[in-house]
């Protein structure tokens, strides 16, 4: 097999910390915000109603925190105390994975007796993060992952656990930068006209423009983790001792090398086609998001064949017999997903072609009516000779066009 991607391979990212200690300790120390309908109020009174509130969910009443990316650890004010007029929070962090691993820290209360600009920019920071963290929850479900962010998981739909990592980190840096605060602020500060979808498609672009290492845009990170998987697909398909493995695995299957090859051809202008949507930092950040993830679920529906070819052909469930009855059933569906990313390429017709054959159509109808037209001007059905050259130029490109625009529209078709 030959691969069109780029000769290069990116450098893989380290392995994903599995200590939750380790974790803990990296992450943000969030300053908890005072929710707008307490805002409002002088450190006393708040003190007081917090102290004779009573229920369970006691912090989420009452505080909020700026923490839309990583949803694995949980933030949660178990005491507030006077200092000097002054409110100091102590926050408690939590695992969501390792309910054990918890850390404390301390952090004085900055949305205390607000108002005016002041409080309408809490109120609608109230309501951004939110919609921020619906966004990232619908990335993290196209790779596998839930708000728990179990890295681990990742690896059921075959993407790097590292490279998801990275990424939740690399995002939670951007965001607690001063300048996309600032901006975000100045949004968040109009007291008519705000909806979530205008922090929202500032936090997709802020993010989208972040150039990671000077040589990635951040959603390139996505296709740049795929790269890697088709690379590796293609130096282990090829491979002397899993080659003929794989072809053995084929037979049984009832699939044919041609019919292999061109699921996988098909699996890598998907992934071209990613790699194209992650690259643009111009048009509606929402709508590319959008796409980003559907694209996402379609590359893990596509490469799900290839993945158990490769744990059957290299012995990954290498004795475990329940990981071997997975195998041995998820493999009795391989020459009908091969058939379905086959029949799926036929179907999606190029928008680009379906715009070139109409457009050849038009020119052709056009050609050929600019002849008859001749015809029916010219009393003795003859062409003159001044403009017999013009006539069979106009033909010539006319039946150049017919047949272009017929060719264009079997393959359309799927015909070949």
């Amino acid at each position: 097999m030959k691969t069109c991607l780029p000769p290069t391979v990116p450098v893989e990212g380290k392995q994903v910390p599995t200590d939750p200690k380790e974790l803990i300790e990296n992450i943000p120390r969030f300053v908890p915000k005072v929710r707008s309908l307490y805002s409002t109020l002088s450190s006393s009174a708040l003190l007081n109603r917090f102290g004779t509130y009573n229920e369970a969910n006691k912090s989420d009443v009452f505080f909020y925190f700026e923490n839309p990316i990583n949803t694995r650890f949980t933030y949660k004010v178990t005491a507030l105390n006077n200092n000097n007029g002054k409110i100091d929070a102590t926050v408690q962090i939590q695992d969501s994975v390792d309910k054990n691993a918890t850390t404390t820290y301390t952090r004085q209360l900055d949305t205390v007796g607000l108002s005016g600009t002041e409080q309408q920019i809490n109120q609608n920071r109230e309501l951004a993060y939110p919609a921020m963290q619906k966004l990232f929850l619908n990335f993290y479900e196209a790779v596998g992952l839930n708000a728990d962010l179990n890295y681990g998981d990742a690896i059921k739909v075959y993407v790097e656990p590292q490279t998801i990592f990275q990424m939740v980190y690399l995002a939670m840096r951007a965001i607690n930068k001063p300048e996309f605060k600032n901006d975000l602020n100045i949004i968040l500060s109009r007291s008519f006209g705000y909806s979530t979808e205008q922090s929202n498609s500032y936090f997709l672009n802020f993010l989208r423009n972040q150039l990671v290492n000077n040589q990635f845009l951040y959603w390139q990170l996505v296709s740049e983790m795929y790269k890697r998987i088709f690379i590796a697909f293609i130096r282990d398909f090829n491979k002397e001792d899993l080659k003929p493995k794989l072809i053995a695995l084929l037979e049984q299957n009832n699939v044919s090398i041609n019919q292999f090859n061109d699921s996988f051809a098909e699996a890598r202008r998907k992934l071209l086609r990613l790699d194209s949507l992650t690259k643009q930092t111009i048009g509606s950040p929402q709508i590319q998001f959008d796409s980003l993830v559907t694209q996402i679920k379609e590359m893990n529906k596509t490469l799900r064949p290839f993945n158990l070819v490769y744990d059957s052909i290299s012995n990954q469930a290498n004795g475990d017999a329940e990981k071997e009855a997975g195998l041995a059933a998820a493999l009795k569906s391989f020459s009908t997903d091969i058939n379905n990313i086959l029949a799926n390429s036929r179907s999606i017709a190029n928008p680009f072609l379906i715009m070139l054959a109409v457009f050849l159509g038009i020119i052709s109808i056009s050609l050929y009516g600019f002849y008859f037209m001749q015809l029916a001007f010219n009393k003795t059905k003859q062409i003159s000779k001044l403009n017999k050259p013009l006539i069979i130029t106009v033909l010539i490109i006319a039946s150049i066009a017919l047949v272009s625009t017929a060719l264009i529209a079997l393959k359309i078709i799927g015909v070949f």
